[in-house]
C-alpha cells in the first residue's frame, strides 16, 4: 500500500529494476518517480480508487527515462479503479507508461487507465 489516509502528500521514488506481484493500493495523494535507467512492473496493477490521487513524473526525458509496466487483475484498470469501480485523480508528467486492462477472457476488460469493468 502506498500513502496513508488523512491528509499530507506521499513520495516515493523507483531507483531500481522491480516488479510487484500484488495490487498495489494508493491511498490519499501520492506521487511516484520513475528515476532514469530504472523500471517498476505492476504485476496486479495499481488501484488507485476514487477520491485518492496517483502524479507520476520522470527524472528526465530522452531514451533513458523511467518506466512504469501496470497489467490490471482480472476486469480492473491497469492503473486506477477495480472491477466495477471508478478511478481516483491519475496525473502523468513523464515517463514511459505502459498500463493494460485486466480482462477474464469472458467479460469485459478493466480500462488501461480509468475505471475497471462494469456490466
Amino acid at each position: 500500500s502506498w500513502g496513508a489516509s488523512g491528509s499530507g502528500e506521499h513520495w516515493y521514488v523507483v531507483n531500481s529494476t522491480l516488479t510487484i506481484d500484488g495490487r498495489i493500493e494508493v491511498t490519499g495523494d501520492v506521487h511516484l518517480i520513475l528515476a532514469d535507467e530504472c523500471s517498476l512492473t505492476a504485476s496486479q496493477g495499481i488501484n488507485v480508487a476514487e477520491s485518492n490521487s496517483l502524479t507520476i513524473y520522470a527524472q528526465s526525458v530522452g531514451e533513458g527515462m523511467g518506466a512504469l509496466t501496470a497489467n490490471g487483475a482480472s476486469q480492473s484498470a491497469g492503473i486506477g479503479g477495480g472491477e466495477g469501480q471508478p478511478g481516483g485523480t491519475i496525473t502523468i508528467n513523464g515517463g514511459r507508461i505502459y498500463a493494460y486492462g485486466g480482462s477474464d477472457n469472458n467479460n469485459g476488460a478493466g480500462a488501461g487507465i480509468g475505471g475497471g469493468y462494469s456490466l
